[in-house]
């Protein structure tokens, strides 16, 4: 669903889609730059990301 806002359409439910050539790009990644960018990545959603949100992504996890 889109909602219009002046010109330009926003999404409400929002999904990142990743190419092909990303993911070979991420495979071809050494180890030690794959393990740095998962790191960044969990380092964004501590500090983005409410706690109870968080809860309830631990929770889904078992």
């Amino acid at each position: 669903m889109r909602k219009k806002i002046g010109e330009k359409n926003i999404r409400e439910n929002f999904a990142h889609q990743i190419t092909r050539e990303q993911i070979e790009g991420f495979r071809r990644m050494p180890a030690r730059a794959r393990l740095q960018w998962l790191e960044d990545a969990n380092n964004f959603i501590i500090a983005f990301l409410d706690k109870s949100k968080r809860i309830r992504w631990d929770e889904r996890r078992g």
